[in-house]
């Protein structure tokens, strides 16, 4: 199928998904009409997060909600059925999100900000956080950009560093008011998604701009309550009108990749409570590149053992380490011997570079200089039985 083809047949699923999510009984995801009801009490509740009055007669006499939820037997999604769009304001002031009461949660925005910074992010990116609340989380990455714009439309606004942070006390809206040079090249959105009526049309806003960007790096950082911790506890409480959805990893997932991104990974943290995502947009040249790069790399460094007449054993002759050996061109005349734990493969030969399959023992009367591991799931487990066979420390390289 050619690209064109593929993005049409993209094009119309996601219509055609749009235009079932228009019918109340289909999933707000992916439009299917096959779902189930599998939580529905019987009396309308008050809001559970935003619902906090001033006064005793206030609290007994407050608006209540129905609550009927349902799951998606296509994608896995769970949401409320009866949730009706634009029924919660978040400029009142009752909408307090913020944690910065609890130790705990401060110490793992921390570390999840370090996590971001370490492994995504470069300088001088501008970043946009839609429902910013505080500010506290956004504020962790001012070491990295002069550019942090924020959306809060509720009071909590109000305790947002002003100083680091372009504030906007109101509801983002996809208008492109920004300037262009002011283009975020990392969004982060977090306990924001659980609230939208319409997720995938609200993920593919932000696929839309992030995609306008002529940048390398184009993130999305998501977090949201795990629903998966929530059904594994049978906790029904957690079932409140105030969110619309309500995510497991699968759903997530699936919501994230049907708006065009690409997960780098997704997880559950802060005691399995919370869900979170890095996506990325990534350009067919780009992933082209970065493969023709590790390819190049590898190739590199292997060679280099063998210019300097260093010796380099491989470890691991199943599908991972054949294609290696293949991609890379290395042939058993500068490199003869792969070592396989598996005994059934042992003295047979890698095919296409004519590798030996020897046994483990063999590294000792070899005595190379390096070892290139193969398996990436073995590696610790290998790593462990090279360093009890050999006497002296020798390199050990393990492809990721």
């Amino acid at each position: 199928m050619n690209k064109n083809n593929k993005n049409n047949k993209n094009n119309k699923n996601n219509k055609n998904n749009k235009n079932n999510k228009n019918n109340k009984n289909n999933c707000i995801i992916c439009g299917s009409g096959d779902i189930a009801k599998i939580f529905s009490p019987s009396l309308k509740y008050p809001l559970a997060r935003y619902g906090l009055t001033k006064t005793h007669s206030d609290a007994l006499s407050c608006s209540k909600y129905e609550v009927d939820v349902c799951v998606c037997d296509k994608c896995g999604h769970f949401f409320n059925l009866s949730y009706k769009e634009n029924s919660i304001s978040y400029s009142d002031e009752a909408v307090q999100e913020g944690r910065p009461f609890s130790r705990n949660y401060n110490d793992y925005q921390e570390v999840k900000a370090k996590n971001i910074k370490d492994n995504f992010l470069k300088n001088n990116d501008v970043i946009l956080e839609i429902g910013c609340g505080d500010g506290m989380f956004l504020d962790k990455f001012s070491d990295k950009t002069n550019v942090l714009i924020g959306y809060e439309p509720s009071t909590e606004s109000n305790l947002v560093n002003k100083s680091s942070i372009e504030l906007h006390h109101d509801y983002f809206t996809p208008d492109y008011s920004l300037h262009h040079e002011m283009r975020p090249s990392f969004i982060i959105m977090r306990h924001v998604l659980e609230h939208v009526s319409n997720p995938l049309v609200f993920i593919e806003t932000f696929y839309s701009m992030l995609n306008e960007n002529n940048l390398n790096e184009k993130l999305l950082y998501i977090e949201v309550p795990s629903n998966n911790k929530t059904l594994d506890s049978n906790r029904f409480s957690d079932f409140y009108y105030d969110h619309v959805s309500y995510f497991t990893i699968s759903s997530l997932s699936y919501l994230i990749t049907s708006a065009g991104f690409f997960i780098e990974s997704i997880s559950t943290d802060f005691n399995n409570e919370i869900l979170s995502c890095i996506a990325t947009i990534k350009a067919p040249n780009l992933i082209k590149e970065n493969l023709d790069s590790s390819v190049k790399n590898w190739s590199d460094l292997i060679d280099s053992y063998h210019n300097k007449g260093k010796k380099v054993i491989f470890w691991g002759s199943a599908g991972t380490g054949t294609m290696f050996l293949n991609i890379l061109k290395l042939f058993s005349d500068k490199y003869p011997y792969v070592i396989d734990s598996d005994e059934r493969k042992q003295g047979k030969f890698v095919p296409g570079t004519g590798q030996l399959v020897v046994n483990p023992q063999f590294i000792k009367e070899y005595n190379p200089d390096a070892v290139v591991i193969l398996s990436q799931l073995h590696s610790i487990e290998i790593e462990s039985t090279i360093n009890k066979l050999l006497e002296k420390k020798i390199d050990i390289l393990v492809i990721s």
